[in-house]
């Protein structure tokens, strides 16, 4: 399926920019000091959003031009880690909490799909709507590694010149995420699992090009 409408495309997108909006609302919302402010933007997913609010406030600015597929696929690939990672990162301080009375709703379950799901869910539904098909290319899937490269040279450099300290119980840490913390896991478990995100990361942009690909046999046959 692709639509060519520039009027659905544009209202879509705005849409899409609207959850987007919401989605950080939720994550920022009675942090109370620049402290927290500060403490929140150190973690993945909120910067996530802030990508993928710019990116798609770019495209609606920028509606009759092309998107490249390049960028396309790398911008996707952040948002779907991201909302992958929520489940397991839920437990870390990584998300506010979303059960407490002031946010207007009970339903702690119903907030996290709003703020962690159906955002990526539109992206990938405004691929399958309004993109071309069969033009992500096998080479394209490593660019998703550039910004999460780029927030962990952050992480590093705020570890290192920073005095923000995360607690986890009674460990303190300079991380965000304990599991980067060489001193509490050693060197080696550190780089196993930076590996290992890498992988997941690269996953995620193959499983995005196998799906390119063969929906663009599909519209293809169908010519």
């Amino acid at each position: 399926m692709y639509l060519k409408s520039n009027s659905f495309r544009t209202f879509f997108r705005l849409c899409v920019l609207c959850v987007c909006e919401f989605s950080l609302f939720l994550q920022f919302m009675n942090l109370g000091t620049s402290t927290g402010v500060k403490r929140m933007l150190c973690y993945f997913t909120p910067l996530v959003y802030f990508l993928g609010f710019f990116y798609f406030f770019y495209l609606v600015c920028t509606q009759k031009g092309k998107e490249h597929p390049l960028l396309k696929g790398a911008v996707m690939v952040s948002i779907f880690a991201a909302g992958i990672a929520v489940p397991f990162l839920s437990g870390s301080g990584a998300i506010a909490s979303t059960g407490d009375l002031q946010y207007g709703m009970y339903s702690s379950g119903a907030l996290h799909f709003l703020a962690y799901y159906l955002f990526p869910i539109l992206v990938l539904l405004d691929y399958l709507l309004f993109v071309p098909k069969g033009q992500y290319k096998a080479l394209y899937p490593p660019a998703g590694l550039i910004f999460p490269a780029l927030y962990g040279i952050f992480l590093l450099l705020r570890a290192k010149f920073g005095s923000l300290v995360f607690h986890f119980g009674k460990t303190k840490s300079a991380y965000p995420y304990l599991f980067l913390d060489e001193a509490v896991n050693g060197t080696n478990k550190v780089i196993l699992t930076v590996v290992c995100i890498a992988i997941g990361f690269l996953s995620i942009g193959y499983l995005l090009f196998l799906l390119d690909w063969a929906l663009g046999k599909i519209r293809g046959k169908k010519k």
